[in-house]
C-alpha cells in the first residue's frame, strides 16, 4: 500500500501557487521545483517568458547562475519574445551586453536611470557612474518612487567613494535610511573618513545586527548561499581593522599582509574582489594598493572583462579617460608587474606584436640591472615570469611570414657582427647573447643556454617553418630557470619543450622530408604552414638551428659542450639527455603529484635508455631522486621490468631501493608480476621478491598466501571449466581448430590430474572427474587415429558436464570460505596492509581478518563481495572479479586523478565539486582484481527496473513497442524511424522522478540534481578524450548520497567500441534522452552545456599534462593489446611484444587524442554538414556544440545494440 501510495498525486493545488507560496518563505528551491514543472507543463503549448524570468530569479538566488543562462538558451530556441531584455542580461552577469541595451533606449525613465547606474558600478566605470548620478539626481522629482530612490543613491554613492569624491557621497548617504544594511554601511564608511571611530563603530555593529539573521538562515541551507553574507561580514570586520590601522600606526604592516592573505583566500568573485578593495582604499594609497589591484585586473582579464581590466590599468598607469592603453608611450619600466599586467592585457586583446615587444624590452631593462636582480628572490621570480611568459607567447604565435633562408642570412650577419661565427666554438664560461626576437626585426639580448648540439642536423619538426619560433620558446624558457633556479614551473616547461623536441625526432629521425607535425605544447599548432614546407631541406634548417643555439647555460643545467661531429642522432640523444637533466630537476622541485614529469622521464627512459650517454644521465639522475616519486608510476614499472638489458638493470635497482623503504606499496604488484607468462618479467619479479623477502620475510610470503587465495576464490574450477568448454566449442565448431581447442583444455585436466587443495574442487573433482577423465581419453584416441568419432564422443561427455556446471553456478548466491580457501580463513592479524590503503604519509592499516562468507552478485561475470577487517577496526569493502584483466582500469584511475588535481586548481572548476568518483584497483594476476567497493551507489540499470515494477511498466517496454512496429531490427539498415516512434510513445521521464523521490526535500533534491548534471557533464567530456565506451546502463551508478554519476568498467578505451565489428558505437558519449530529462527544465541548456565547456577548457589547456599520461598509458606493453583486439577484456599469453602494429595502433590513437584536445576531430559529421573540414581548429564552445548534437542525434543513437539502452 506504502509503494502505491508514494505515486499518488499530484497534490489538489497548482504548482503556480505553490510556487509562490515558496517564493514568499524564501524556500527557493521549491520554488525552483514548482516553476519547472510548470515550464514542463507548457513545453508542448507556448511557453511563458514570465515563468522563464521567475526561473532566471531562482536560479541567482540559489547560486547557479549556468542554470540562469539555460533559460535565456532556452527561450531563443523556442523563439519567445523577450522583452526588457537588459533585465535578463543583468540576471546572467552580461553588464556589458545589458548597459548596450539601455543606452539605446529613447525614453528616458528613473528606472532605466537606475539600471544604467547598476551597470555602470558592475563594470567598474566610476567617473561614468559619477556623472550620471549627478545627472539623474539633479531630474528625478519627489515623486520618484522612494525604493528606487534609495537604490539609486546606494550605488551612486559607491562610485562616488570610488574616486573619492566624499563630498557627493555624503549627499547620497543623507538620502538613505540609516536602518538598512546599505545605509548604515555607508555612514560606517563616511565616519571613518571624517575620524569619528566612535560613530562608525556604532554603524559597523547595527550591520552586523541585522545580517545576523540572513546569515544564519543562508548557512544553514549552503555555504555557497551564506558566501555573499559572509562577503559582508569580512567587509565590517576590515572597517575595524581600517579604524585600527589609523589609530595604532605600529599595527599598519601586520594588517596590510593580513588584508593581502585573506584577499588572496577570497573566491574570484568580480563583485565581491571590488567591494574588498574598496574598504582597504580607505587606509592604503594607489600605490600600496597596486599589487592588489593589478591581481584584480588578472581576475577580470581571466572572466572575459577585459573592458574592466583595461581600465583598471589605465588608472594604474594614470592615463587620461580617453586615453587608450595600447598607445601609451612610456610605460613605468620601474613598476615590473604593471608592465606586465598591461603586456599581459595587450596579449588577450589581440595585440600580440606589441605584447611581445613591450615584455622583451622589460626583459632588456632587467638585463642591465642584473647583478643586482640576482641579489633579490622576488626580483628573481618576477623576470622568470617574465621569461616564461614570452616563452608561452611565441609557443602560440604564428608561423613566420618571412622566407626562411633569407632570415637565417640576416641572422648569420647578426651574430658575425657580435663576433660569432658558425664555425666558432663556444666557451661556457662565457654568456653570449643572441637577438630572440630578430625575424621580428628587435635586437633585444638575452643569455640562453644551448639548445640543441652544434652542427646537430635536425629532421624534427624544429626544421619546419615554425622553427624560428620554437627555438625563442625553449631558450626563454631556459632564460626563466636561469633567473630562477628554484622555480619548478621553469624546469617543467623547459623539460616539456625538450621531450616533445626529442620524440618527434626519434619518430623522424630516419625519414628524409617529415611532414611539420602536430608539435604538441613546443610549436604553435596551426592548421596550414604556407608556402616554407617546399622551401626548406635539412640543411637550411640546420644552419639555423646552429646560428641561433649557442649561447651559454644555466647554472644547474646538464650540457653538452662543443662535441664532436654528431652521428645522424647526435641530436635525439642530446635532446634526451637535456630532457633527463630537466625533469630530474623538476620533479625535485615539485610540491604534491609528480605523475606527469615522472611518466615522461619514464617514457624517455623506456626508449632511449639503450643509448649509452642517455643511460649515464639517468644513472647518475636517480641518485638526487626523491623514492616517494615512483609510488605512483608501480604500474609501469611492473610493466618494465622486462626491458632491454640497460634499461632492466636500472628498473630493477630502483624497484628494489623503493621496496626497502616501502615495501607495502609494492609486495602486492611484484607478486603479480611473479605470476606472469612472461619468463623475464616474471624472472626478474621473482628475483626482487628473494630480495624483499631477505629483511620482509613475512610480508612476502603474506602478499603470496593472500594473492593465491584470492584468485582461487576469484575462479572456481567450476567457472574456469565452464568457461573453457565454451571457448572450446566456439573453436571446434564454428573456427574448425582442433589444435586451439586442445591447448586450451590440455591445462585443466592437468590441474585436475594435480589434485584438489580445498573442499570445493574435492566436491568438483567427485562430481566431474569421471565424465571429464573419459572424454579427455577420447581426445586422446582422435589424436592417435584422427577418427572424428572420437571427438564427437567426447563432446557428448563435455555437453553434459557443461549443463551441470551451468546448472550449478545459476545457484551460486554466496560462498564459504571454510570451503573454498581455508587458509584465508586462518589468515588474521597479517603484516600485510589492506590492498589499497597504503599511504607514506598515513597510518598503515593490515589486514585483522577476511569474511568467512564471500557474497556472490548476481550478473554474468558473478563478482564476489569480499569484506576485509582492517587493524583499524574499520571494515574494507572490495568487489573480487575474475575472468576481466582490471590493469586497463587501474591506468585509467591515474588518469582520473590527474584530471581532478587540474580541475581543483582551476577556479571555473575548483568549486563546483567536479572530481570524478575513484577506487582502488588491485590486480591479482592478469584474469581477477579487488576493485575498492563504492558505496551508497545503485546503477541507472537497477534503479529504473526498480521503479518501473513499482510503476507497473514493462522493464524493455520501448523494445517491445519498436519489435511490434518492425520485426528483425538487427537486420535493418537504419533504425531512426523506428526508434524515434518508441520514443515519441513513452515519457522517458523515471530518472527524472527517481532522483525527486529519493530526496527527503527539495533543497536536498536541489544539490543532488546539480550535482548529477554537472557529474554527467565532467565525465562526458573525460570520457569523450579517453574514448571511452560501452556505457550502458549497467557501467553507470547514481550515489545515493550526492546524487553524482559515478563510471565503472572501463574495457573500452581509445574508441576500440567505434572500430568493432558489430554494432560500432557513433556517439561520443552517452546523453540519452532520460538522462536528459533528469536535468533541469532547459535540458542540457545551461548546467550541463557549461560545465562541459569549462571541463574541456580545462583538459585543452592542460593537454600536455593529459598526454604524458596517455602517452604512457597506450604505450604500455600490459595494456596496449586492447587496440589490436577492439576491447576484448581476457589478455593472451603476455610474451614479449612485437612492438609494430601495436605502436602503429598507439600513435593512431595519441594523433587522435591529440586532435581533440586541439578541438580538430570529430566522430562522425553531422547529417547537415557531411562536408566540414576536420582541420578547423573549434572553439571549446563550438567543439562541445558539435559533440552534444552527435551525442543526440537519432541516427548515431539507433545504431546501438540494444543492451546499451539508447532509447533509455
Amino acid at each position: 500500500k506504502k509503494k502505491k501510495n508514494c505515486f499518488q498525486g499530484p497534490l489538489p493545488v497548482g504548482s503556480e501557487r505553490l510556487c509562490k507560496c515558496a517564493e514568499q518563505t524564501r524556500a527557493y528551491a521549491k520554488a525552483l521545483r514548482y516553476a519547472e514543472l510548470n515550464i514542463r507543463e507548457k513545453f508542448n503549448k507556448d511557453p511563458d517568458p514570465e515563468h522563464c524570468r521567475s526561473l532566471i530569479t531562482y536560479a541567482n538566488k540559489l547560486n547557479l547562475q549556468e542554470e540562469a543562462a539555460g533559460i535565456v538558451a532556452f527561450a531563443r530556441q523556442h523563439n519567445m519574445e523577450i522583452g526588457r531584455q537588459g533585465r535578463w542580461y543583468e540576471k546572467l552577469d552580461e553588464w556589458e551586453k545589458a548597459l548596450e541595451i539601455y543606452n539605446n533606449e529613447t525614453f528616458i525613465t528613473d528606472e532605466l536611470y537606475e539600471h544604467q547606474m547598476r551597470c555602470l558600478e558592475a563594470l567598474g566605470q566610476w567617473d561614468e557612474l559619477n556623472d550620471l548620478g549627478k545627472k539623474a539626481f539633479a531630474e528625478v522629482g519627489a515623486t520618484t518612487n522612494a525604493v528606487r530612490r534609495q537604490n539609486m543613491a546606494i550605488t551612486a554613492a559607491r562610485g562616488s567613494w570610488a574616486i573619492e569624491d566624499w563630498e557627493m557621497m555624503d549627499y547620497y548617504v543623507k538620502q538613505i535610511n540609516e536602518n538598512n544594511q546599505d545605509g548604515s554601511f555607508l555612514r560606517a564608511v563616511l565616519a571613518i573618513r571624517n575620524e569619528q571611530y566612535h560613530d562608525a563603530m556604532a554603524y559597523i555593529e547595527k550591520v552586523r545586527d541585522m545580517c545576523d539573521t540572513e546569515l544564519t538562515v543562508m548557512a544553514s541551507e549552503s555555504y555557497e548561499r551564506a558566501y555573499g553574507a559572509m562577503t559582508l561580514v569580512q567587509q565590517l570586520t576590515e572597517l575595524e581593522e581600517a579604524i585600527e590601522y589609523k589609530v595604532w600606526p605600529d599595527r599598519r604592516i601586520r594588517i596590510a599582509v593580513v588584508w593581502s592573505r585573506r584577499l588572496q583566500g577570497c573566491r574570484p568573485n568580480i563583485e565581491q574582489w571590488q567591494r574588498l578593495l574598496l574598504v582597504k582604499s580607505l587606509v592604503l594609497s594607489r600605490g600600496e594598493m597596486r599589487p592588489l589591484w593589478i591581481k584584480f585586473s588578472s581576475l577580470c582579464r581571466q572572466y572575459g572583462k577585459l573592458s574592466m581590466s583595461r581600465r583598471i590599468l589605465a588608472d594604474l598607469l594614470g592615463l587620461k579617460r580617453n586615453e587608450e592603453l595600447h598607445k601609451t608611450q612610456n610605460l613605468p619600466m620601474d613598476k615590473p608587474s604593471l608592465v606586465l599586467a598591461v603586456c599581459k592585457q595587450y596579449w588577450a586583446e589581440n595585440l600580440t606584436e606589441l605584447a611581445c615587444n613591450t615584455l622583451e624590452m622589460l626583459i632588456n631593462q632587467f638585463e642591465a640591472g642584473k647583478r643586482e636582480i640576482k641579489k633579490n628572490p622576488e626580483m628573481c621570480r618576477l623576470v622568470a615570469k617574465c621569461c616564461l611568459k614570452l616563452g608561452d607567447w611565441y609557443d602560440t604565435l604564428p608561423q613566420p611570414t618571412k622566407d626562411v633562408q633569407v632570415a637565417n642570412m640576416n641572422l648569420q650577419q647578426s651574430l658575425s657582427s657580435v663576433g660569432i661565427s658558425q664555425q666558432s666554438p663556444i666557451n661556457p664560461s662565457i654568456m653570449i647573447n643572441v637577438p630572440p626576437l630578430l625575424l621580428a626585426g628587435n635586437h633585444t639580448q638575452i643569455p640562453s643556454p644551448p639548445i640543441f648540439p652544434p652542427n646537430s642536423h635536425m629532421v624534427s619538426p624544429l626544421s619546419s617553418p615554425s622553427q624560428p619560433t620554437l627555438t625563442q620558446t625553449m631558450k626563454f624558457y631556459a632564460n626563466a630557470t636561469a633567473y630562477d633556479s628554484t622555480w619548478y614551473k621553469a624546469w617543467h616547461k623547459l623539460a616539456s619543450a625538450y621531450f616533445n623536441a626529442a620524440m618527434y625526432q626519434t619518430q623522424n629521425s630516419f625519414s628524409p622530408a617529415p611532414p611539420p607535425p602536430p608539435f604538441i605544447g613546443a610549436m604553435p599548432s596551426s592548421p596550414s604552414y604556407g608556402s616554407f614546407g617546399s622551401t626548406i631541406d635539412r640543411e637550411t634548417s640546420s644552419d639555423i638551428l646552429i646560428a641561433q643555439l649557442h649561447p651559454s647555460p644555466p647554472p644547474s643545467a646538464a650540457v653538452v659542450v662543443n662535441p664532436p661531429s654528431p652521428a645522424p642522432n647526435q641530436t635525439m640523444i642530446f635532446l634526451a639527455k637535456q630532457a633527463v637533466s630537466s625533469f630530474i630537476k623538476a620533479v625535485t622541485l615539485a610540491e604534491g603529484s609528480r605523475l606527469e614529469d615522472t611518466l615522461r622521464f619514464l617514457t624517455l627512459w623506456f626508449k632511449h635508455g639503450d643509448q649509452i650517454e642517455v643511460f649515464e644521465t639517468i644513472k647518475e639522475s636517480l641518485k638526487s631522486l626523491p623514492v616517494e616519486m615512483w609510488l605512483e608510476v608501480i604500474p609501469q614499472l611492473m610493466a618494465r621490468l622486462d626491458s632491454k638489458q640497460n634499461v632492466a638493470q636500472l628498473i630493477k635497482q630502483v624497484v628494489i631501493d623503493l621496496s626497502k623503504v616501502h615495501p607495502q606499496s609494492l609486495v602486492y604488484a611484484l607478486t603479480v608480476a611473479a605470476k606472469s607468462t612472461n619468463v623475464r618479467r616474471s624472472a626478474v619479479a621473482t628475483e626482487i621478491l628473494t630480495i624483499m623477502s631477505e629483511s620482509q620475510p613475512i610480508l612476502v610470503e603474506q602478499a603470496k598466501l593472500v594473492s593465491d587465495e584470492l584468485i582461487r576464490c576469484a575462479i572456481l574450477w567450476h567457472e574456469q571449466w565452464h568457461e573453457a568448454l565454451d571457448d572450446a566449442s566456439r573453436l571446434y565448431f564454428q573456427d574448425k581448430n582442433v589444435k586451439a581447442m586442445f591447448e586450451l583444455l590440455d591445462p585443466l585436466h592437468e590441474m585436475i590430474e594435480r589434485g584438489a587443495t580445498t573442499l570445493k574442487e574435492q566436491s568438483f573433482k567427485q562430481t566431474y572427474e569421471n565424465e571429464l577423465k573419459e572424454a579427455w581419453n577420447a581426445c586422446r584416441c582422435y589424436l592417435r587415429s584422427q577418427n572424428a568419432k572420437e571427438l564427437n564422443q567426447a563432446w557428448d561427455l563435455y555437453y553434459i558436464v557443461f549443463r551441470k556446471i551451468s546448472s550449478q553456478l545459476r545457484q551460486l548466491t554466496s560462498l564459504d570460505l571454510n570451503y573454498v580457501s581455508p587458509r584465508l580463513v586462518k589468515a588474521r592479524d597479517l603484516e600485510l596492509a589492506v590492498p589499497g590503503t597504503y599511504d607514506p604519509n598515513a597510518p598503515l592499516v593490515t589486514i585483522s581478518s577476511i569474511n568467512n562468507t564471500l557474497q556472490v552478485i548476481n550478473s554474468k561475470q558473478r563478482p564476489r563481495k569480499v569484506v576485509m577487517k582492517g587493524s583499524d577496526g574499520k571494515d574494507y569493502i572490495f568487489l573480487l572479479k575474475g575472468h576481466e584483466d582490471p590493469r586497463q582500469d587501474e591506468r585509467v584511475m591515474q588518469l582520473f586523478g590527474l584530471v581532478n588535481t587540474l580541475l581543483l586548481h582551476q577556479g571555473d572548476t575548483s568549486r563546483r565539486n567536479l572530481t570524478i568518483q575513484r577506487y582502488s584497483i588491485i590486480a591479482l594476476n592478469q584474469n581477477s582484481g579487488l576493485i575498492g567497493w563504492v558505496p551508497n551507489c545503485d546503477t541507472l540499470h537497477s534503479l529504473i527496473r526498480d521503479y518501473r515494477e513499482k510503476k507497473g511498466i514493462l522493464l524493455s517496454m520501448e523494445h517491445k513497442i519498436m519489435q511490434n512496429f518492425a520485426n528483425d531490427l538487427d537486420q535493418m539498415t537504419l533504425l531512426q524511424k523506428v526508434f524515434q516512434h518508441a520514443l515519441e510513445m513513452t515519457s522517458g521521464n523515471d530518472l527524472q522522478q527517481i532522483l525527486w523521490l529519493k530526496s527527503p526535500n527539495s533543497e536536498i533534491w536541489f544539490d543532488r540534481r546539480t550535482n548529477y548534471t554537472r557529474s554527467m557533464a565532467c565525465m562526458s567530456m573525460v570520457g569523450y578524450i579517453l574514448g571511452l565506451g560501452d556505457r550502458h546502463p549497467s557501467n553507470l551508478m547514481l550515489d545515493r548520497i550526492s546524487g553524482k554519476i559515478v563510471h565503472i568498467d572501463f574495457g573500452d578505451c581509445f574508441e576500440v567500441a567505434m572500430t568493432r565489428e558489430k554494432f560500432p558505437e557513433k556517439i561520443p558519449f552517452r546523453l540519452t534522452r532520460m538522462l536528459i530529462q533528469a536535468m533541469e527544465a532547459t535540458g542540457i541548456e545551461g548546467n550541463y552545456r557549461i560545465t562541459c565547456e569549462r571541463v574541456l577548457r580545462v583538459l585543452r589547456s592542460n593537454k600536455e599534462s593529459l598526454l604524458a599520461v596517455l602517452e604512457a598509458f597506450v604505450y604500455d606493453p600490459l595494456i596496449n593489446w586492447r587496440l589490436m583486439e577492439a576491447g576484448g577484456r581476457r589478455p593472451p599469453p603476455e610474451t614479449l611484444q612485437k612492438d609494430g602494429q601495436t605502436d602503429s595502433k598507439a600513435e593512431a590513437s595519441l594523433r587522435r587524442i591529440k586532435q581533440k584536445l586541439a578541438g580538430n576531430e570529430f566522430v562522425v559529421p553531422l547529417v547537415e554538414s557531411r562536408d566540414f573540414n576536420p582541420n578547423v581548429e573549434f572553439s571549446v564552445p563550438e567543439q562541445v556544440g558539435r559533440l552534444i548534437d552527435q551525442a543526440i542525434l537519432a541516427e548515431n543513437l539507433c545504431q546501438c545494440y540494444i543492451g546499451w539502452c539508447p532509447f533509455w
